[in-house]
C-alpha cells in the first residue's frame, strides 16, 4: 500500500525544515580586541563574504551591534564594530545577518547619528529638495531605499521628515517632505530612523513621491542627467579646430524632450582663403562651407551621447586667376548636398545652466547633390569651356564626399 499524498507533503515539509535548520551555521568568536573594536570569528566555509561587507551581529536571537568585515585569512573573519562589543565573549556563537528585521534592533539605543550635508539639489518644477548626507559605512545596513528618516540641525526645533532615495559612495540621498529648505552645504546635522516599525524596516519598492518621479532612476540629482530633466531650452556656441569642409564655427539652439533626448537646430560655417602669386600666375580664391541641420541627441546615461539628423550642406568657391600674358578666368561656383549628420560625444550641464560638450568625431553623409557655376574670362572659347567643366566636376566630386569634423566643442546656457 502506497503512502498517502498528505503524508508525503508532511514528509517533504519536515525535510525542508531540517535542511534549512542544519544549514544555518553560526560563527564562533575566537578573539576580541576591545581597544580596536575588532573581533575575530571562525569562517563558515559554506558562505561567501566580501571585504567591507557590513552585517547585523546576532547573539541568541538578539541584536547586539553592527560589524564590518575588514579581512579574511586562515579560515577566520575579522570584523570591526562601532562599539566595543561589550556583550560578546570568546567562544560565543554569532550570526551575521542582513535581515531587515534587525533594523529595529539597530535603533534600540535611540542615538541620533551625526552627519553632514554634502550636496543640496532643488527641483524648481516640483518644489522638491534633495540632500546628500554623509553616512558611516558601518551603519549603512540600517537604511533602505524608501525608508522614512528624520533629519535635524541645530537651528531647527523639530526634525524634518525625509525619505531615503538612493545610495552612492559618499552617502545617502534624502528627499525632504514638503516645501522646506535645509541648511547650507557643509552644515552638521543629525539623522535618525523614523519611530514606526514599518518605516524603520524600509521598503525597496516604495511608491515615488508626487513631483519627484524624474529622479527615481538617478543616483545623483546634481548629475547632468538629472538637470537635463529640468532645464528644457538652451543655446550653444560651437567651435572646431579640425574640419575638412571649413566648418570652424557654429551656433545651435534646442530643447529637451526627455532626460535622454534633446532636439536642436544647428548652423556651422567657415571659410578659407587660397591666395598665391608664383610662376607668373596670380590666384585669388575663397572657399566657404555652410551646414544647416535638424538633429536629435540621445544620451546613454549621464553625458555620453549619439547625434543623428538630416540637413543641407553648401560649399562655395569664388576665384580669380590671371597669368602674365593678360589671360584670366574668374567666377563663382556653389555645390549643395542633402546630408545625414552623425556624431558621438560627451555633453555636461551644471545646476547654474552652463553647458559644455565635445563631439569627438562627427560626419556628414551626403545623399543628393547639385552644382551651379558662373564663369567668365579672356581665354578662348574651347579653353574656357574646358576650365568651366573641370571646375564643375570638382564641385560635383566635392559635394559627394563625406566630410569629417573632430573635437567640435560647444559652450552655452540652458534654462
Amino acid at each position: 500500500m502506497g503512502i498517502p499524498a498528505i503524508e508525503l507533503r508532511l514528509l517533504a515539509l519536515l525535510l525542508f525544515v531540517f535542511c534549512a535548520t542544519t544549514s544555518l551555521k553560526s560563527e564562533t568568536v575566537t578573539s576580541i580586541d576591545q581597544s580596536n573594536s575588532t573581533i575575530k570569528i571562525t569562517q563558515d566555509s559554506s558562505k561567501q563574504y566580501l571585504k567591507n561587507e557590513s552585517f547585523f551581529l546576532i547573539k541568541d536571537e538578539k541584536f547586539i551591534g553592527i560589524g564590518r568585515l575588514i579581512s579574511t585569512n586562515d579560515g577566520s573573519l575579522k570584523l570591526i564594530g562601532g562599539n566595543k562589543f561589550p556583550e560578546i565573549a570568546v567562544d560565543d556563537n554569532l550570526e551575521l545577518s542582513h535581515d531587515p528585521k534587525w533594523k529595529i534592533g539597530a535603533k534600540a539605543d535611540d542615538k541620533q547619528i551625526k552627519s553632514k550635508i554634502l550636496k543640496i539639489s532643488r527641483v524648481k518644477k516640483s518644489q522638491a529638495t534633495y540632500v546628500l548626507v554623509s553616512i558611516n559605512e558601518m551603519i549603512r545596513p540600517i537604511f533602505a531605499v524608501g525608508q522614512k528618516i528624520e533629519i535635524k540641525y541645530p537651528e531647527q526645533e523639530k526634525p524634518l521628515s525625509s525619505v531615503v532615495k538612493r545610495f552612492n559612495e559618499k552617502g545617502i540621498w534624502l528627499l525632504l517632505e514638503g516645501e522646506v529648505l535645509p541648511p547650507k552645504v557643509g552644515a552638521s546635522v543629525k539623522i535618525s530612523l523614523a519611530d514606526s516599525e514599518e518605516s524603520a524596516q524600509g521598503s525597496a519598492k516604495s511608491e515615488p513621491e508626487s513631483g519627484a518621479t524624474q529622479f527615481d532612476d538617478i543616483v545623483d540629482p546634481s548629475s547632468s542627467r538629472a538637470i537635463r530633466a529640468t532645464k528644457k531650452f538652451g543655446i550653444n556656441f560651437l567651435y572646431t579646430p579640425l574640419s575638412d569642409f571649413m566648418l570652424q564655427y557654429g551656433v545651435s539652439t534646442g530643447m529637451g524632450l526627455t532626460k535622454n533626448l534633446n532636439l536642436s537646430l544647428r548652423c556651422q560655417f567657415g571659410d578659407k582663403k587660397l591666395d598665391d602669386n608664383s610662376n607668373g600666375i596670380q590666384t585669388n580664391a575663397t572657399l566657404s562651407g555652410l551646414v544647416f541641420d535638424f538633429n536629435g541627441r540621445y544620451f546613454f546615461g549621464n553625458s555620453f551621447n549619439l547625434l543623428f539628423g538630416v540637413g543641407m550642406r553648401q560649399g562655395s568657391l569664388e576665384y580669380y586667376i590671371a597669368d602674365s600674358n593678360g589671360q584670366k578666368i574668374e567666377g563663382d561656383m556653389i555645390f549643395r548636398s542633402f546630408v545625414v549628420p552623425l556624431a558621438i560625444g560627451n555633453h555636461w550641464i551644471w545646476g547654474s545652466g552652463v553647458t559644455f560638450g565635445i563631439d569627438w568625431i562627427g560626419a556628414y553623409f551626403p545623399f543628393a547633390n547639385g552644382v551651379t557655376s558662373n564663369f567668365s574670362g579672356t581665354v578662348s572659347g574651347s579653353d574656357a569651356k574646358r576650365y568651366e567643366n573641370d571646375l564643375i566636376q570638382l564641385g560635383d566630386e566635392t559635394g559627394k564626399k563625406t566630410s569629417l569634423t573632430l573635437f567640435l566643442t560647444s559652450l552655452g546656457y540652458s534654462f
